[in-house]
């Protein structure tokens, strides 16, 4: 059911129930001001064939199922969890993540949260919506006068993705025909480049050089990985 707008400078409110029990940490912006908008809650799944190189790791990928009713097989009732849409996705293969994985974000220990949020990798943030605004816990908003930006820590994503990707194999060693079928498309990127003399695609050449594992980094490639400091 969509939320009213709250008249402008009404106080920042604890989510409707189900939702989470309070706003976590550094929600409440240093100005002062109210951030804007709504944006659901959501679930993360994954799967052991579905791979990324980031980094330098190779990494779950990360499908997000939001609880918007009518959505990827969400019946009218899914608007806190999105079970039917869930549903769809372990059909498919998908696991969904425990909420409780703990990770490093932000400097911090992911435990806390559990506690706040009901979730280690989701935050919650007041709005001028009743319903709030639910992000990743890598993102986090920085007011900017009238703009609301949204600085990520990829070490804290990866750190999560880490703890996914244990959490998948359970003491099993990942199989070298996924880590393969994950590097792959990156190699394919990364040699599109070779040969330019332009600055900025040299560039480009290294930051996709420098997802791959360093030791999966092919002879061709070898010069333009990153260099051991």
């Amino acid at each position: 059911m969509a939320t009213k707008p709250q008249p402008a400078g009404t106080p920042p409110q604890a989510p409707p129930p189900g939702m989470g029990p309070a706003r976590p940490p550094s929600s409440q912006m240093a100005s002062g001001s109210i951030l804007r908008g709504y944006r659901a809650s959501f679930v993360f799944l994954s799967r052991l064939d579905r791979l990324e190189c980031s980094g330098g790791l190779v990494l779950p990928d990360l499908a997000r199922c939001d609880a918007v009713a009518g959505r990827g097989g969400n019946t009218s009732a899914d608007t806190v969890d999105p079970a039917g849409w869930c549903a769809s996705m372990e059909r498919q293969g998908y696991r969904r993540v425990p909420d409780n994985l703990d990770f490093v974000c932000w400097g911090e220990s992911r435990a806390a949260a559990l506690a706040v949020s009901g979730c280690t990798y989701r935050d919650w943030y007041p709005t001028d919506r009743v319903a709030g605004l639910w992000s990743e816990a890598w993102a986090r908003p920085k007011m900017l006068g009238a703009i609301t930006r949204w600085p990520i820590d990829y070490d804290g994503k990866r750190a999560f993705q880490a703890e996914v990707l244990k959490w998948m194999l359970n003491g099993a060693e990942l199989d070298g025909d996924l880590i393969a079928a994950a590097c792959a498309p990156v190699i394919e990127i990364a040699r599109a480049y070779i040969g330019s003399t332009n600055p900025a695609t040299l560039g480009r050449l290294k930051l996709v050089v420098a997802q791959l594992p360093p030791d999966h980094v092919p002879p061709d490639l070898a010069p333009y990985a990153p260099k051991d400091n």
